[in-house]
This record gives structure tokens, sequence and C-alpha cells, in this order.
């Protein structure tokens, strides 16, 4: 009798602590998320932080929160790696004992860590009446992009963990909830080669551009010189043609094309097929914009993107025909630069005019796109049809040169006058 009393008991009590569980172990209790920056970027490291407070007498033995990251960005985890213990030798030691062996047996006696990464973390709190708890977390910023805190989900137990609660917890908003990852320069005298003399016949400018007023001297002419170098005075002295090497400019504006159509024929004509070369030819385009902004040269861009997809209003829109690209204003030095990062790290991976299009449009009135008189197109791929656009500006005194960042090449002969940079892969 005694015996089954005592359970009874207990199973009053069980009953009476899982009711007031099961009511009130979310009251009272605070969850918030914060990020230690609001612009990174890429491959830069943030900090997340988690505050979870009990603001009641109620104890909170365990709670459970699943906090997942959008893709693009990953927790920097690690994993501890404990030692094995060390076996007992069998017999008497061979050999004598050496510093290389005492080096041995020190590492093997030390745990190992090994960092790796992942999108989501489940973690555990415990709280007694009225605590609070903050925990941070390493955030990698893997890629380019706008990205913001998403809800997530807090799961509590009863002491006995029999019982189970879940409440879904918002997403956070204001400004320390939202992070933009700005995309990052790469070298690109080390992932792009030129298809005209590789050897080095020729010596390489400092630059895209070249000032025609500021002459250095004068060598011999090359196929793919145009013909408006000549120095004729020097050709009459040497008895060969020759022309003026020209000193490199930092004051002349020129335009970039940023082409987001991945080839020459997309499956979907609004979405680009091969967005890993497209996200290149944007870091090609940040590379140019660090480039230019060392020296306060202007620089317009031009994307066939939708410019409202990219929050831009009717000021930077252009339309070709029936399609909107995103027309920038200009940008020059250092303290436009960031805007013009801010512009491609949230360039959608959209495509709202083809190339095609759009090179007709610049083909027919080059001063809109290149009243510098000089023209980057950054585009996963060439064609014939860009062969011979570079054809028509040459003749309308523009020099347009090209930057590659894949393997496809729909033109059969490149003349030697184009100036391509191809991806090289090392």
């Amino acid at each position: 009798m005694f015996f089954a009393s005592i359970v009874i008991s207990v199973l009053i009590v069980f009953a009476v602590v899982s009711r007031i569980y099961t009511k009130h172990v979310f009251d009272s209790v605070e969850y918030s998320a914060s990020l230690s920056a609001t612009e990174v970027f890429e491959d830069e490291d943030i900090f997340l932080y988690e505050e979870i407070a009990n603001n009641k007498l109620l104890p909170l033995p365990c709670v459970r929160v699943d906090t997942e990251l959008p893709e693009g960005m990953r927790f920097r985890l690690h994993r501890r790696e404990e030692p094995a213990p060390p076996k007992k030798a069998s017999g008497r030691r061979k050999g004598p004992i050496t510093s290389r062996s005492l080096k041995d047996t020190k590492n093997s006696e030390t745990s190992v860590s090994e960092e790796y990464l992942r999108g989501y973390v489940q973690s555990i709190f415990s709280l007694h009446s009225h605590r609070k708890i903050t925990r941070r977390w390493r955030i990698a910023c893997e890629r380019r992009g706008t990205y913001s805190i998403s809800g997530t989900r807090l799961i509590a137990t009863d002491p006995l963990g029999l019982l189970t609660q879940s409440k879904r917890i918002e997403a956070p908003t204001g400004r320390r909830a939202t992070v933009t990852v700005l995309p990052k320069p790469i070298e690109l005298p080390k992932f792009f080669a030129a298809t005209y003399h590789p050897s080095g016949e020729l010596t390489a400018p400092r630059g895209l551009l070249s000032d025609p007023l500021r002459i250095a001297g004068s060598r011999e002419y090359t196929p793919h010189d145009p013909m408006n170098k000549i120095n004729w005075l020097s050709t009459a002295v040497h008895g060969k043609l020759m022309v003026n090497v020209e000193e490199y400019a930092e004051q002349n504006r020129f335009g970039i094309i940023l082409n987001m159509q991945s080839r020459s024929h997309e499956l979907n004509p609004r979405t680009p097929s091969n967005p890993q070369a497209v996200e290149l030819c944007i870091s090609v385009c940040t590379s140019l914009f660090d480039m230019m902004s060392s020296g306060s040269v202007p620089v317009r861009l031009f994307v066939n993107a939708p410019p409202a997809d990219a929050g831009l209003g009717e000021e930077s829109m252009l339309m070709i025909e029936d399609s909107p690209i995103i027309r920038t204003r200009e940008f020059a030095g250092r303290g436009d630069m960031i805007e013009a990062l801010r512009l491609l790290a949230v360039l959608p991976m959209k495509i709202s005019c083809s190339i095609e299009k759009l090179l007709d449009a610049v083909a027919d009135d080059p001063l809109k796109f290149a009243d510098g008189g000089n023209l980057v197109i950054i585009s996963p791929f060439i064609d014939e049809r860009m062969i011979n656009f570079h054809a028509a500006m040459k003749r309308s005194g523009v020099r347009v040169v090209f930057y590659i960042t894949s393997t496809s090449k729909n033109a059969p002969i490149i003349p030697e006058d184009v100036e391509v940079w191809f991806r090289t892969y090392r």
C-alpha cells in the first residue's frame, strides 16, 4: 500500500509539472539574433549573436534552438578529435629513446581540431529562472549578395525530457539583421591571359587606356595596331611603318558592358544556364572598378539585367527597344567604389536583354556607351557576332577589350587586332 501511494504521488507530481511546463514553458522567454556587421567582402567572417532569456521563476532545463543560414553563408565550426589511448608495450622497447620518439608520443596525446563548414546548427540551452545566455557563432560569407537572418524554432522539454513543446520565432528585423556581402576583386594577370603576343614580344601597358597626346616614343608597326597611331614622320626617317607609343592615361573615360548571358543561345532566355561563369564576370568587373578607382578614371557600367530586381529606379534604366537594362552613372575614385560594389552585390542572376540586341544598340550609337573611346566587354563567351562588333567599333574609333570567363568560343578565328583575355586554368 505504501509503495502504491508513492507511485501515485509521483504520477501526480509528474502530471502537475507536465501541465505547468506545457502551459507556461515559453512564457516570458525572449530570443534574439543579430549580426556583428552589415557589410563585408566575400570570404570574410562575421559573427552571429544568439541571446535567449528566461524572465520567469520556472526554469528551463533544456531548450534546443535550430538555426539555419541562407545559401551563401555557412557556420565555421570545429570538430575536436581525441587521440586513441596508447597501446601497452608487449615487451622491451627496441632501440634507444630518441627525441623523435618523444615528440611523436607527445603529439599522440594532443587532441586535433578540424575546421568544417555547415549550413545549420542545433544548440542546447539550460536556463535557470531570470537568466540570460548569449552565444556567438562564426559565419563564413562565401558568396556576394544580401542576406537576412531567418526565423528559428525553439523546442523545450520538461525536467524528465518526456514532453516537448515548440515555438516558432519570426525573423528579426532591424539594421543588424541583414548583411551585404560585396564581391571581392581578383588578380586579373593571374587568372587571365591575352590571346595576342603571349610570348612577350610587346611591352604590356600598365592599364587598359592610353593617351594619344602623351607620346613616349615610336616602334615598328604590327598588324594589330590601328592606322591612326602611325607616325608618318618617324616612318619617313626609318623607311618602314612606325607607330606612336602612348603613355598610360589615367583620366580617360570608358564604359564596361557586363554580359549576364552565359551562352549564345540560352535554354531559358531570362536565366543564365552557367551562373558560375557569370559570377566570375562580376568578379572581373569588380577588379576593373578597383583598378580604375585608384587612378580616378571615370567608368560607366551597362548590364543586361532587370534594373527593378537590383533595386534601381528609372534614373539607372536604359531601354533597348522594349527591354530595360542597367545604365549607371559615372563612377570615379575611391569614394564611388563602394557604391559600385553595392550594385554588383545585388545584381540578380537574370537576363533582361540579349547581348546581340545590346551590341546592335551600341554599334548604332557608340557615343552613348563609349563616349571616352574605350569599351570593355566582360562575357562568359565570345562569338562571331562580337568579332564583327569589334570591327565596327574600330571603324568608329572605339577601342574594345574582351574578358572571357569560360572556354565557350563560337568564333572560329580571332583576328590579331582583337584584344581578348581568356581565363586560364592552373
